[in-house]
């Protein structure tokens, strides 16, 4: 009994810990990371691509892209090769800054979500005309508001990591932002999406609940409070609610049994020695 309810217990924590699903297309051949990659080969300037590392990352990083202009013109036909092998590390030291897993460098166009290409789209051509038409019209505002905080970022001097930085950090907040919003739409949230109740750092998959909330301030769109978070608990979040409030039933249960065994061996032992 004692074996099966560890095992329940082990499984149930399995579940708990088991990685979520997440669109992303930083580590994609078109993405902007090896974008930048590229356009820094061609002209030599590593300030294409440092903008997507953090400041701590930056000596690594520029240490490797300095062999990689070496090694090409030691080895000009290796130079894709040579190439690939850079952005599989730019893109890992990415994403690890970002605190995501690296996977490997993903084909061009391995999107998952319709609306991951018009946001980068929308952003080159400074116009949101088409990323607005992926979402209802009651949601429209919001979408136009906050592209325009990403586009007052966006054309910083090159020299000016720091400042590219800024906006890579606004990037990324709106890209998540927006495709959260755009999955709580499909799933027919509008209410409250239109609220301002979507943050950008919710799970960002069509089949994973929407858990996070956002509070709707026209100043600074802050993360609502934990307090906040934790009224909002209701039937949606109930799968990750249930396996926890399970395993701590199951360790109950556990722990009961382990007291009545010792218990009883202990009367047992008294008996005997009457």
């Amino acid at each position: 009994m004692k074996a099966k309810i560890i095992l329940c217990v082990s499984f149930i924590c399995a579940l708990l810990l088991a990685p979520t699903m997440t669109f992303a297309h930083c580590d994609t051949m078109d993405g902007p990371v090896i974008t930048a990659a590229k356009k820094s080969i061609e002209t030599k300037n590593p300030n294409y691509f440092l903008i997507w590392v953090q400041e701590k990352d930056e000596a690594k990083i520029l240490e490797e892209f300095k062999n990689v202009l070496e090694e090409r013109v030691k080895n000009p036909s290796n130079a894709e090769s040579i190439d690939t092998t850079f952005f599989g590390s730019l893109v890992k030291i990415h994403r690890e800054g970002e605190g995501a897993t690296y996977t490997g460098i993903k084909p061009a166009g391995d999107f998952g979500s319709p609306l991951i290409p018009l946001v980068d789209e929308a952003i080159d051509s400074g116009s949101s005309e088409k990323l607005e038409a992926l979402f209802p019209e009651a949601l429209r505002v919001q979408v136009v508001d906050r592209f325009q905080e990403v586009i007052g970022k966006k054309n910083y001097p090159l020299e000016n990591v720091p400042a590219g930085r800024d906006y890579v950090e606004s990037y990324i907040v709106f890209f998540h932002w927006a495709l959260n919003l755009y999955n709580a739409s499909l799933k027919g949230e509008v209410a409250r999406a239109t609220e301002g109740e979507i943050s950008h750092n919710e799970e960002v998959s069509h089949t994973e609940e929407v858990l996070d909330a956002h509070e709707a301030s026209e100043e600074n769109h802050s993360i609502v409070s934990k307090e906040a978070e934790h009224s909002e608990i209701s039937g949606k979040n109930f799968r990750e609610i249930f396996p926890i409030a399970l395993a701590g039933v199951l360790f109950g249960i556990s722990t009961t049994l382990v007291s009545i065994r010792a218990f009883r061996k202990k009367t047992w032992s008294k008996n005997i020695t009457k």
